[in-house]
């Protein structure tokens, strides 16, 4: 018997998972576009996740070369076996998020006053990465705010 998991969390766990593989094994920090990119291999049959696509594949690959990870073992528990209209769900559940994110984005552009907070804050973030490049201590660096 399996429990029910939200399809908010079972979302979050196949994010969490795809990101893992990807830091891992290919050594790409949380990119969005490679995420979608690898997503996109995936391919379905008799309810299932293929198990002739890419995306099985790599993952499958990866979770026998290191089982003890949290994104192996995330792998086996949810989705190794996982029926299609679970993952497809999940998708589902990740492109709404990401949908509801670039409309915060973009309104936060249009509005001026959010517009010039958050060209302030890059400038500052700015000469803090410039700053650490130089070498210059945390001490040193705090001193300027």
């Amino acid at each position: 018997m399996q429990k029910y998991i939200s399809q908010s969390v079972y979302a979050d766990n196949l994010k969490e998972c795809i990101y893992g593989f990807l830091e891992d094994s290919r050594n790409i920090t949380r990119s969005s576009t490679v995420f979608w990119s690898f997503l996109e291999t995936i391919e379905f049959s008799f309810g299932k996740i293929s198990r002739d696509c890419y995306f099985f594949r790599q993952m499958k690959e990866y979770a026998d070369e290191h089982p003890i990870t949290k994104t192996s073992l995330i792998w086996q528990i949810h989705f190794e076996n996982a029926d299609e209209n679970s993952v497809k769900n999940a998708i589902l559940q990740l492109v709404k998020e990401r949908e509801k994110n670039s409309e915060k984005r973009n309104e936060r552009k249009s509005d001026q006053y959010c517009a010039a907070v958050d060209n302030y804050n890059n400038y500052i973030r700015q000469l803090r990465f410039r700053m650490c490049k130089r070498g210059a201590s945390q001490e040193q660096i705090d001193m300027r705010r």
